[in-house]
């Protein structure tokens, strides 16, 4: 969880204190910091206090805070800063800003193809190349299990029993033993067919790491669709 850390800063020396300034900057953007405020003009609402300066600054957690202070770096500088003012400061702890886990996106696609059509094909693991990008350098199987490569490296790709229902989920395992659960589906949809895969939000992914996550589902529903609807019929 990131830091903030306020100073309130009384100048007896400009000249010297941003000699100070000139040097501080560069070691805080080192450990990972930056300013939110820096003697902008302020204005108290409530209580009897008097700032002279106010600095806000930002650091990527509390004991990144603390390193940066306790460090020989700014101790240093500290002493600098010392000769030419007084301050006051105080660090809190930030809310956790980490993107939601448990997120999801359903991804749809439409097809003016059956339903029963688009399952059988698309649970056929060795057509998986064809629409889905991510393991379009192939798959193989090796002891009744399949095989692919990806962007990641080799990977294990388990698809769901057959069934009734249109159930097209599968299983990825990455190298590192990871293993993502993917729920796809096809349904009835007239005398045509839908879609349907839900995206679930990677723990920790970024609000970009999730929109392109969402983008590549969508291109390989396209393509499992363009594909599909070429094949005569």
């Amino acid at each position: 969880m990131p830091a903030y850390v306020v100073f309130d800063v009384e100048i007896r020396n400009a000249e010297r204190y941003q000699d100070f300034m000139r040097q501080v900057k560069p070691a805080l953007e080192s450990a990972g910091a930056r300013y939110l405020a820096r003697g902008g003009a302020h204005k108290v609402y409530e209580g009897d206090w008097s700032p002279r300066r106010i600095v806000i600054l930002e650091f990527p957690s509390v004991a990144d805070w603390e390193r940066f202070y306790n460090g020989p770096v700014y101790q240093g500088l500290k002493a600098i800063r010392d000769e030419c003012s007084s301050a006051r400061l105080v660090g809190v702890e930030g809310l956790d800003q980490s993107p939601a886990h448990g997120q999801a996106t359903v991804v749809t696609q439409t097809l003016d193809v059956a339903a029963d059509v688009v399952y059988d094909f698309a649970r056929q693991m060795e057509k998986l190349p064809l629409w889905a990008s991510g393991l379009a350098k192939g798959i193989a199987q090796r002891n009744g299990r399949w095989f692919a490569e990806s962007p990641m490296g080799e990977v294990e790709v388990e698809m769901a029993s057959a069934n009734a229902f249109g159930v097209l989920d599968h299983d990825v395992t990455l190298p590192d033993g990871t293993r993502f659960h993917n729920a796809f589906r096809v349904t009835h949809s007239g005398k045509g067919s839908l879609l349907s895969f839900v995206v679930l939000r990677a723990q920790g992914a970024s609000d970009e790491q999730f929109d392109a996550d969402v983008a590549h589902v969508r291109a390989d529903l396209a393509a499992l669709k363009q594909v599909l609807e070429q094949q005569p019929r």
